[in-house]
C-alpha cells in the first residue's frame, strides 16, 4: 500500500493490514447505497473499452460526505479490498522545506497514471484542497486524456467547504451520504454486538442477556443521533468495564449498558458545543477577511494616487 504524505511516497504496512482485514460483516450501512458502491467501482474497472467506444475519458470520481464517525473510512478500505486493483493512498498534499506543494500534487497524479487502472484514495478532500494550490489541483484532475483508468474515490466531513465546482460531474460523478444510522440500522448493530457478547458469554465471564431484540430495541431508541463510532464505543465501554470489575457487584447488566448510553450523551452534547464555537470562530474569521479587502484596496488606491497624482 502506497501512502503519499509530506511529499513523499511511503509503504505502510498497517494501513494495508487494516484494509486485509476489513470485513463487510462489521459495517451496518444502508443496503442500497452499499451495493451502488459496489456496482461503481466493479462497472468502473470492467468497463473501459465501453468508455472508449463512447468517446469519453476513462475517469471516474466518487465522493463520500457526512459527519465523522459514520462508516466513510471502513467503506473506503473495504472498496480497495474489494477492486484487488493497485491503490494509492494520500493523506496530505502539502510538502516539506525540500518540496513545493505543487511538486506534490503532481508527483501524485504522475504515480497514478503510471499505477492505472488504479484506486486514488483522497480522504478528508476539504483539508487537501487549500486556496494556493486549488487551481492547480484541479487542472491535474481534469487532465482527460492523462488520467485514463483512475478512479478518484475521495471522502469529506465538511462538504460544506468544498466548492461547487469541485462537487460537480467530471470531477466527482456520484456524491454519497454518510448520516448517523436510522433507527432500524441502530437497531440491526446493537443486535450483532448483543449477539457476539450473548455467544462469548456462553464460554466466557461474559455476561448474557435476555430478550436480545427488545433490548437492542431499547438501545436503538435511546441512542438517536448516535455516529457508528459512538454505537461501537457503547459496547466496547460497557465490555471495558465489565471486564474491570470482573462482573463483582453488577447485578443487571442491561442497567449498565443504558447506563453507559447517557455518558455518551453527555460526550456529544460536549462536541456539538465545541463544534458550534468552531462554526463561530470561521465565521467571524470570515468577516474579518472580507472587512479587510476593502481596506487593503483602499489602502492602495491613495498610495497610488500620491506617486502618479
Amino acid at each position: 500500500m502506497l501512502v503519499f504524505n509530506q511529499g513523499f511516497w511511503t509503504r505502510d504496512e498497517k494501513l494495508a493490514d487494516e484494509i486485509e482485514g476489513a470485513k463487510w460483516e462489521d459495517l451496518v450501512l444502508d443496503g442500497k447505497v452499499l451495493k451502488d458502491l459496489q456496482e461503481n467501482l466493479k462497472s468502473f474497472f470492467n468497463n473501459g473499452s465501453l468508455y472508449d467506444d463512447l468517446g469519453v475519458a476513462w475517469k471516474r470520481g466518487v465522493l463520500l460526505v457526512g459527519p465523522p464517525g459514520n462508516g466513510k473510512s471502513q467503506t473506503i478500505k473495504l472498496l480497495v479490498k474489494e477492486s484487488r486493483h493497485p491503490c494509492l493512498y494520500v493523506k496530505s498534499t502539502k510538502g516539506s522545506r525540500d518540496v513545493e506543494d505543487e511538486e506534490c500534487i503532481m508527483s501524485i497524479f504522475k504515480r497514478a497514471r503510471k499505477s492505472a487502472p488504479c484506486l486514488l484514495v483522497l480522504e478528508d478532500l476539504d483539508s487537501l484542497i487549500v486556496d494556493r494550490t486549488r487551481t492547480f489541483f484541479l487542472n491535474e484532475m481534469d487532465g482527460f486524456a492523462r488520467n485514463h483508468g483512475i478512479l478518484i474515490l475521495a471522502s469529506s466531513n465538511h462538504p460544506t467547504r468544498i466548492e461547487p465546482a469541485i462537487r460537480r460531474p467530471s470531477r466527482f460523478d456520484v456524491v454519497y451520504l454518510f448520516e448517523p444510522p436510522s433507527f432500524q440500522l441502530r437497531c440491526e448493530y446493537a443486535t450483532k454486538c448483543l449477539r457476539k457478547i450473548h455467544t462469548l458469554g456462553k464460554d466466557t465471564d461474559l455476561p448474557s442477556f435476555k430478550d436480545l431484540e427488545g433490548l437492542a430495541k431499547a438501545i436503538a431508541e435511546e441512542t438517536e443521533g448516535f455516529s457508528y463510532a459512538y454505537m461501537k464505543e457503547l459496547f466496547l465501554g460497557f465490555l471495558l468495564h465489565f471486564a474491570h470489575s470482573g462482573g463483582e457487584n453488577i447485578n443487571d447488566p442491561k442497567l449498565l449498558l443504558l447506563n453507559h448510553i447517557s455518558n455518551l450523551k453527555k460526550q456529544i452534547e460536549i462536541t456539538i458545543e465545541e463544534k458550534e464555537e468552531e462554526e463561530e470562530k470561521e465565521k467571524e474569521k470570515e468577516k474579518v477577511s472580507d472587512a479587510g479587502a476593502p481596506r487593503r484596496a483602499s489602502s492602495l488606491i491613495r498610495c497610488l494616487r500620491r506617486l502618479f497624482l
